[in-house]
């Protein structure tokens, strides 16, 4: 395999470890209360750089593993893939993941796609510093995000590196980390 692709894979994955390190700290150091947007719907300051924040640690993450997904799928299972849900169905079919991991995957691109698709529609300034969640004009993409964020399992994401890693081992290539 050439040197260049295994180098790719290794940064991917990397990358991946580092944005769920860095998510996990961030859900170990939220305060209670403090995903939710108040009864009005509006977020304060902070609550919004929190969200930014996990907004673009989902970006990261789904970015780094979609990666790491398409470099094994190609290289190793020979395959195109043709969605990113796809990725996660083929990585299930050959054993290289668990559902759960599947699953978690999923989530992630439900997620993503929501967040790139709708990214303006989701918050709108209230002219005062704050901001609004705007779910009512966007419910679908709104939803998806904090389904994602209250739903998504961290543990089972941060798997998915060190089972790539077993996969390419198991095909004769060991990877760092």
């Amino acid at each position: 395999m050439d040197r260049r692709k295994i180098e790719m894979m290794q940064r991917a994955l990397h990358f991946f470890d580092a944005t769920i390190a860095a998510w996990e700290s961030l859900r170990r150091e939220e305060p209670e209360g403090a995903r939710g947007d108040g009864t009005d719907g509006s977020v304060d300051s902070k609550g919004l750089i929190r969200k930014l924040a996990e907004e673009r640690l989902l970006e990261r993450a789904f970015l780094s593993v979609s990666d790491a997904a398409i470099l094994t799928i190609e290289w190793l299972v020979h395959r195109d893939v043709g969605s990113y849900e796809e990725m996660a169905d083929i990585l299930e079919l050959e054993e290289a993941i668990g559902r759960e991991e599947g699953k978690a995957m999923r989530v992630l691109v439900r997620g993503y796609r929501a967040l790139t698709r709708d990214y303006l529609k989701t918050y709108e300034h209230m002219g005062d510093g704050s901001f609004r969640s705007v779910s009512e004009k966007t419910p679908e993409s709104a939803e998806v995000l904090e389904s994602l964020f209250s739903e998504l399992s961290l543990p089972a994401l941060a798997r998915l590196s060190s089972l790539l890693r077993q996969f390419w081992l198991k095909e004769g290539i060991a990877l760092e980390g």
